[in-house]
């Protein structure tokens, strides 16, 4: 049978359609795969170690712990996060939790995220472990948690569809025997399989500076390393996001390491809400920045339908913007929602002082507010939809 060349067209031309929209599917799989069904996290954070000594002290580790918790829980959107801080973080307990603790919890679909913030020996003769609240300078390799059996948990008892390991364990001093506080850098873990992304604060050879590398990974995954916008964050964004962030916060003294095996479109985060939250030295060309609220607004009067405040390290924040009804409580988030453009008078309480603020609110988002010095600062990520 001979075809015209109108009708030869038309069935190329559906062919290619065919062809196209089948690619078409086959993308939005293989980025549907990369969503777990559900998230968990386990947080650990030590920071009193009886049997090292008051040189092991870390003040800042259950602080950070608790903060990302509540990030996780609040702005990433787990489904479920377990905060193990100081008494809670023995041996016996830490693993009582990977071998059964987390059976009921993770599911061959699911995304498990472990996070540490403490102690680590070892590191520097290749032969990592975690250094626990009930750890002993006496025999600390004996005492502590190693790599190998937290890999090994994971990997037999709960096969999680993905699995992201965080550590922030390289941290200056000695412990009695002349052990250096070097925990594990992310390549000294044994395999986890496909689909596992494991961090760690810094490079071998580096000493982690406390609390450079936690507010940066909090932030990041909760949205601050959402570079394209789609209210999530991926393993490449994620990556990205902390091997500027937290080299520019150290003067280039610390570079996270990141290691193992995974898809750069793996989703790690879901619903998040912050633009980018990079400091501005680190911002590479085309990079959008936070914006500060100005308490110098011009003259709006238009309707939002809704605005989230998030009050970080403080307490009994409270919002009363123009056209609600009621101050709301944010404790530590709130929704104001029907309220008028303009500025919304904002306080919380930090130790004995209230601190205030008055953020102008122009469109649809998340405003963030925490201390700085004595004052309470707000920004906004100011996206409209």
């Amino acid at each position: 049978m001979k075809l015209s060349s109108m009708t030869r067209a038309a069935l190329v031309l559906g062919v290619s359609c065919a062809v196209m929209a089948i690619g078409s599917y086959a993308v939005h799989d293989a980025f549907a795969q990369q969503a777990p069904a559900r998230r968990v996290a386990v947080v650990i954070g030590v920071s009193t170690y009886p049997g090292l000594g008051p040189a092991a002290s870390l003040p800042s580790a259950s602080t950070e712990a608790t903060r990302l918790t509540l990030a996780l829980k609040e702005e990433a959107h787990f489904d479920e996060v377990r905060l193990l801080l100081d008494s809670q973080a023995t041996v016996a307990s830490v693993q009582s939790l990977f071998n059964e603790g987390l059976k009921g919890s993770i599911g061959a679909q699911d995304q498990l995220l472990v996070y540490f913030v403490g102690h680590g020996i070892g590191g520097d003769f290749d032969d990592p472990y975690l250094l626990l609240y009930d750890s002993q300078a006496a025999d600390p390799a004996g005492t502590a948690l190693g790599i190998e059996t937290i890999s090994g948990a994971i990997r037999s008892s709960l096969q999680p569809a993905s699995v992201v390991i965080v550590t922030d364990a390289v941290h200056a001093g000695t412990i009695q025997g002349g052990f250096a506080l070097t925990g594990p850098v992310a390549n000294q873990w044994p395999d986890l399989g496909p689909q596992s992304l494991v961090i760690s604060s810094s490079s071998q050879g580096e000493v982690g500076q406390e609390g450079a590398f936690a507010k940066h990974f909090s932030d990041a995954i909760t949205g601050g390393a959402d570079d394209n916008d789609d209210h999530f964050v991926s393993a490449s964004e994620l990556q990205r996001y902390l091997l500027l962030a937290v080299p520019y916060e150290t003067t280039k003294k610390q570079t996270p390491a990141i290691a193992g095996r995974f898809e750069p479109v793996l989703q790690l985060s879901k619903g998040v809400l912050l633009k980018p939250t990079m400091p501005a030295g680190a911002i590479g060309k085309g990079q959008q920045q936070t914006i500060i609220v100005t308490e110098q607004p011009p003259e709006l009067d238009h309707t939002i339908d809704a605005v989230k405040f998030v009050f970080r390290d403080a307490r009994e924040g409270q919002v009363q913007c123009k056209g609600a009804d009621e101050p709301a409580l944010c404790e530590p988030y709130c929704y104001v929602r029907e309220l008028k453009a303009g500025a919304c008078q904002v306080s919380a309480v930090q130790g004995s002082r209230t601190l205030k603020a008055a953020p102008f609110v122009t469109t649809r988002g998340v405003v963030i507010c925490e201390p700085s010095g004595d004052k309470l600062v707000c920004r906004s990520d100011q996206w409209s939809r």
